[in-house]
Parts: C-alpha cells; sequence; structure tokens
C-alpha cells in the first residue's frame, strides 16, 4: 500500500499594482520555523513601453506600506530599512531581479536564513535597476493561507515548486 505524506504549509503573498505588477509568494512548513523559505516570483512592469532593466535589488523591509502605493512620489519610504535581523549578507545574485515589458520574470528562490511568519506583516521593496536606485515598487507581505503539500517530508527543509501548484 502507498503511503502519502500530506504536510501543512503556510503562504503569503506580497502584489504588486503600480510600476511593477505581479505577486512573489513565500512558502513554510508550517510544524518547522527553522525550514526554509520558498520564493516564487512573478513579476513584470506595469507598462509594455518600460525598458528592459536588470539586477534590481529586493528585500524585505521593516515595516509595512502605508496608505502610499508605489506610484506616489518617494512612495515606499513607510517601509523603513531592510529587515535582516542575522545580518546577513544579502549582496549576492539572489536578491536581484531582471525586468522585461515583453516577458514577465518568474523566478523561484529558497531563503534559509529568514522565516515566514517574521516576514508576514512587513513589505518587500524593489530598489531601481543595476543594483542601486530608489525604491520603485512596494507590496504588503500579507498571510495568505495555510496550504497542504503532498508528497513532502516534515522536518525535510525544502518546500517543492510542484506544491505550489496545489496552493494557488
Amino acid at each position: 500500500m502507498l503511503e502519502i505524506t500530506v504536510c501543512e504549509v503556510t503562504v503569503a503573498k506580497a502584489a504588486f499594482r503600480g510600476l511593477v505588477v505581479g505577486t512573489v509568494l513565500f512558502t513554510q512548513l508550517s510544524s518547522d520555523p527553522y525550514s526554509d523559505v520558498s520564493i516564487f516570483m512573478d513579476l513584470s512592469y506595469g507598462q509594455l513601453s518600460a525598458s528592459s532593466t536588470m539586477n534590481h535589488n529586493w528585500h524585505v523591509h521593516n515595516y509595512p506600506i502605508s496608505t502610499e502605493t508605489d506610484n506616489d512620489k518617494g512612495g515606499c519610504l513607510s517601509t523603513g530599512g531592510h529587515w535582516n535581523p542575522y545580518n546577513i549578507d544579502t549582496t549576492g545574485s539572489v536578491y536581484t531581479v531582471n525586468c522585461g515589458p515583453d516577458m514577465a520574470t518568474k523566478n523561484f528562490f529558497t531563503d534559509t536564513t529568514s522565516w515566514l511568519s517574521g516576514m508576514i506583516g512587513r513589505s518587500l521593496v524593489i530598489h531601481g535597476p543595476n543594483q542601486a536606485g530608489p525604491r520603485i515598487a512596494c507590496g504588503a507581505c500579507l498571510f495568505r493561507t495555510l496550504g497542504f503539500l503532498v508528497g513532502c517530508q516534515e522536518h525535510v527543509s525544502h518546500v517543492l515548486l510542484n506544491g505550489l501548484n496545489c496552493l494557488l
């Protein structure tokens, strides 16, 4: 007899509706706050006339967005600095995104240094191109749902991308 393992996962979502449009989904095993956080990004520019750009740094920031939107001048300033409780070096390529109006940017990352319950209620901020520049987009990191991942193993610190298909 085939035994099927089902694990509960926590899912959070940041939505973007301004200069950058799309979503970022975060998942983590609910039973293990030290398990890896899986991050699936599906982003693009909101205007087809925008030029392709590269190396947009992105970070979880300390505070939720206030009433401003990403289209406001100086938008996303209410989010404060980077949320980085362990002072992890985030200068690597995992924390950059390339954007083009002609194609959606889809990326999948595994973050081994964060915990999802600490991200919920904060914000995700995307900065300008070439690893510099102002904040060009922000979205609130909100709890979305508890989901279930079929075929997983408890306490294995990786949530598979195939499991996301069951949650969408």
